[in-house]
Order: C-alpha cells, then structure tokens, then sequence
C-alpha cells in the first residue's frame, strides 16, 4: 500500500502519484495518510509526506536506481548536480497539499509533489501489529521493525526483554531492559556513504 516506486493492482502511493483526481484506497493507507497530514501540521512541516521527489533524487544519487550501494560513491559533481535540483523541488512539495476525504476514503494530491511515507510506516506497522497482538490477549512479545521501530512487552515472568540498539557510524551497541514499551530511533549508519570525507544519507530536512 505505501510503496510509492511499484505499480499495483489495488491502489497505493504510486497510483496516488500518478494522478491528481481523487483515489480510492483501503483503510490503512487512508489512516496512515492522515497520521502523516497530522504530524505535518504538528511539527510545523519538520515531517513532510510530499518530499518523494526529493527523497528519490538522493537514493538514486547516492544508492543508485534500484536502491542499493553502487559500486562506486558519487562524485561531488554529481552531489551538486543534485542538490542544484532541491530548490524547484522544495517549491513544488510547499505549494503541494493532499486532501483526505473520510466519508469517501480519497486521497487527492494537489499539485505535483509525490508522496513518500518512508518516515512513518515501519513505526506504523510495528503499532498495528502490537494491536492485533493485544486483541488476541498476548503481553509476551517483541516486535521488531528493523531495529529502528521496535516494541516489547514482557517475557513470560513479567521481566523486562534486554534490547541492542547500534549507534553512530562505527558499530557499537548499547543494551536497555525494556517493558511495556516502544522504541523508535533514526540513524545514518545502515544508508550513507562519504563524497571527499563528507557523509550524505537518506536522512532528509524538508526544510
């Protein structure tokens, strides 16, 4: 549902980008995307689901088309040829708006921005299915979204689950006895590579 780079037979955030008349989607796309119209809003735009664009200009920069490391880093001609197309891009995603309506279950981009929820569904998932969890009465559990997004209850004894977490660009773990609890953290250590002794990452500023 929120993949915004593969086209589907059912409706996703690709078929949203693709058109700006409004689409019908299923629940938790609809529920997701007004999350993400929320936090916009709250966070004065620090989250913004239309910097898509944006967003894939450095992944096909620094990663390459299919999202993995190439063989070889960028070069800082191509790191500013990139960054030489942010500012048009950051004027399409401001003058850019999507417009949920509950009754119908639409989504209507307004203007030309994409949508990207990168930001937002591993944590989201990771809140669904502690849901489902609950509903069905368990508090053994742990949830692990990539390590990013992680949620535990307790062992079977009522203990707190001994959690890892990496930080920094050089690998070195930190452990937390955790219950009854969410995590969620955001690094450039997995995504990132280094153009002349510089790191550029996935991670984006939408402002």
């Amino acid at each position: 549902l929120t993949d915004p780079y593969s086209e589907s037979s059912y409706a996703n955030l690709y078929s949203i980008n693709k058109t700006n008349d409004p689409v019908v989607v299923e629940d938790d796309l609809f529920d997701i995307l007004r999350i993400a119209v929320d936090l916009q809003g709250k966070t004065e735009g620090y989250f913004n689901p239309l910097l898509g664009k944006i967003t894939l200009l450095w992944k096909e920069t620094l990663f390459g088309l299919d999202g993995q490391k190439k063989n070889e880093d960028p070069s800082i001609a191509e790191i500013k040829e990139a960054r030489q197309k942010v500012p048009e891009l950051l004027r399409e995603m401001n003058e850019s708006s999507i417009i949920l309506n509950e009754e119908a279950k639409t989504v209507q981009r307004i203007g030309n921005a994409h949508i990207d929820l990168g930001g937002l569904v591993k944590g989201y998932s990771v809140e669904r299915v502690k849901k489902m969890l609950k509903d069905v009465g368990s508090s053994h559990y742990v949830i692990n979204g990539g390590q990013s997004s992680i949620s535990v209850g307790t062992t079977k004894d009522g203990n707190p689950y001994n959690v890892s977490l990496q930080y920094s660009v050089v690998p070195k773990e930190y452990t937390y006895a955790l219950a009854n609890s969410d995590l969620s953290t955001s690094g450039i250590y997995e995504q990132l590579v280094y153009v002349s002794g510089e790191a550029y990452s996935h991670v984006i500023n939408p402002k």
